[in-house]
């Protein structure tokens, strides 16, 4: 028997399987003769049941029939996401010691707890099992496609779920990069931007991808984890059962009239139950008019990918439409009107297109063609705080003879570091002990493939490095946490800046001041005594100004250095020096007296 792989799409409402054949690829039908099946697992007295049976039972068995799981892997239990699908979900739900997500069960008799892999994994046994029966022959690798904001927990969790299942997975590529494959527009010269808009049964998901010669990289990502068919199909049924809840209400009001003279009331609608049928119809035109809020959602995901992508609408090469919803004539009417009448790759059926080039993908793995580089993305800004809590960011020194230096690194979007996360505290040691601001501090953050940063400390002037590893962890770059940070960081943007302002014009008044002080002290024999007593004086004032002033305004601030700067070029006027004292004059005057180099000693009078 021939071993062969697989390309495996784990969607939220719908999961297929592909292989290829002849050189293109098939996309495998299930027993039902469908090529999608539900990602739905049921528990029963008996059995389990895996897709259009399973979710058959959502009616009867609801708090036996799991689906949404591909919300759940990699998630801890107390994870916005987690928390909002609990709300929704009829089965159960709880939380382990480690707070990771259990779903409970009532399975043959008794009570039975699964993790999020174990139910995956039964949604990816049953998909490699359509594909042995279709092919005769044993499947034992497969790649995988998630969305571009899953992190390393939740692809470890994934491929977990596979070894579950019995399958090696190869390869674990982003959902947008896999659609960007199976229309092959790495093929084409030079470098491209590709708008990936993916609306499927649960979630939509928008992507700007830049791609050249074999390298995708996800510049931007965005959507709604509850905007997918499933939505629309609830509006629909809201509609419909409005449209129940009139008839219903006035045949109520008139019963309730009758009570008022009678003891007995039927209540009789002739269009509500015709038989068991309910009867009735719905335009095309009511039909969008109904979801037009939704669908205004849609653009307003594409225009926020198309900025932070820092992109036009015109620089935009192609766009691909993926997921089954995206059949919906009103869907590609606005994607293409917002595009400017741009023509959409729709070449392949939508919910097909990722596990297409899943298995494409699986074939080069199999036949050593050229490596397909899908670059991470980082959804947040990584940086370092630096002094009075500023966020300098390194991805899109403090005291006198101090021998070691903290860096803390945190991401976010914040420009301060008390909104954004702090992932590590570090601390370079060994430094030989140097005037404040002398030792040159460099900080380098690597971020790879498997989202761990790597963080490097190097002082310039000793040579002294230090490097630390920051692992991923579930609670990082899950959309809901990104969406909320990026909404926090629109909100407080402008407290933030002014913050930042007055923070930067403090450490400005606080170094002049301090460096004003070293160059005299350093300088005193160059200087009159009562120029360096009155300069002493003032600089006495400032600091205790500022330790009395924390919360003064940058504007404010600012003016306090101003009048610090007047009064030291009214005492250099007026000052008595001797030889090249202009030098001596000038540095006390720049705005950073201590450097560069001071000039040589001046004797004073005797």
């Amino acid at each position: 028997m021939v071993n062969v792989s697989v390309g495996i799409y784990l969607g939220t409402m719908f999961s297929s399987v592909g292989v290829w054949e002849n050189d293109q690829v098939t996309i495998i039908a299930n027993d039902q003769g469908f090529h999608t099946t539900p990602s739905f697992v049921a528990f029963t007295d008996s059995e389990y049941l895996v897709g259009d049976v399973a979710k058959s039972q959502l009616a009867t068995n609801p708090v036996n029939t799991i689906f949404d799981v591909k919300r759940l892997i990699g998630r801890k239990f107390s994870d916005p996401v987690v928390q909002e699908g609990i709300k929704h979900w009829l089965f159960k739900v709880l939380p382990d010691a480690d707070d990771n997500p259990q779903i409970v069960v009532d399975f043959k008799g008794e009570t039975k707890t699964f993790t999020p892999e174990d139910i995956a994994s039964i949604i990816l046994a049953e998909m490699k099992a359509m594909a042995e029966a279709s092919l005769g022959s044993e499947v034992k690798n497969a790649v995988m496609a998630v969305p571009a904001y899953f992190d390393d927990s939740q692809r470890r969790a994934i491929k977990s779920a596979g070894a579950l299942a019995g399958l090696n997975i190869l390869r674990v590529i982003s959902e947008p990069t896999a659609a960007c494959i199976a229309y092959g527009l790495d093929m084409k010269p030079g470098d491209r931007y590709v708008l990936v808009f993916d609306l499927g049964g649960g979630t939509l998901d928008v992507s700007m991808i830049w791609i050249e010669e074999g390298i995708y990289e996800v510049m931007a990502t965005g959507g709604d984890l509850h905007l997918g068919g499933d939505a629309i199909d609830d509006r629909l049924v809201d509609h419909f059962v409005a449209e129940i809840k009139d008839k219903l209400l006035t045949a109520c009001e008139r019963a309730k009239h009758t009570l008022s003279i009678a003891t007995e009331a039927s209540i009789e609608i002739n269009s509500l139950v015709d038989g068991i049928d309910f009867r009735s119809t719905i335009t095309r035109a009511h039909f969008e008019d109904l979801c037009s809020d939704l669908f205004l959602k849609m653009i307003e995901m594409m225009e926020k990918v198309l900025g932070d992508s820092k992109l036009s609408k015109s620089q935009v090469d192609g766009v691909v439409m993926v997921g089954g919803s995206t059949r919906i004539p009103k869907v590609q009417q606005l994607v293409t009107e917002f595009f400017d009448g741009k023509e959409l790759l729709t070449t392949f059926k939508p919910d097909k297109v990722v596990v297409t080039a899943l298995e494409f993908i699986r074939s080069i793995f199999s036949q050593d063609e050229p490596y397909i580089c899908d670059l991470p993305m980082a959804v947040l800004s990584l940086g370092i705080e630096t002094m009075g809590g500023v966020m300098s960011t390194l991805i899109h020194p403090y005291t006198d003879d101090q021998t070691d230096v903290v860096i803390r690194v945190y991401e976010g979007v914040r420009s301060l570091t008390h909104g954004n996360k702090l992932l590590g505290s570090f601390c370079l040691d060994g430094i030989p002990p140097m005037p404040r601001g002398v030792p040159q501090i460099a900080v380098t953050i690597d971020f790879d493939a498997k989202y761990t940063l790597t963080v490097s400390v190097f002082e310039n002037l000793s040579g002294r490095e230090g490097k630390w590893i920051i692992p991923f962890d579930s609670t990082r770059y899950n959309v809901e946490y990104v969406w909320r940070v990026e909404e926090e960081g629109e909100k407080y943007q402008a407290d933030d800046d002014a913050e930042k302002q007055r923070i930067e014009a403090t450490n400005a008044l606080v170094a002049y001041a301090y460096n004003l002080r070293k160059f005299l002290n350093e300088n005193e024999d160059a200087i009159d005594a009562s120029i360096k007593s009155s300069l002493d004086n003032k600089l006495t004032l400032v600091e205790s100004w500022l330790n009395h002033n924390e919360a003064a305004t940058r504007d404010i601030i600012e003016s306090e250095q101003l009048e610090l700067k007047s009064f030291v070029r009214l005492a250099v006027d007026s000052a008595n020096m001797l030889g090249n004292s202009q030098l001596v004059l000038d540095r006390i005057q720049s705005e950073d007296p201590s450097l560069p180099l001071l000039p040589p000693r001046i004797s004073a009078p005797i």
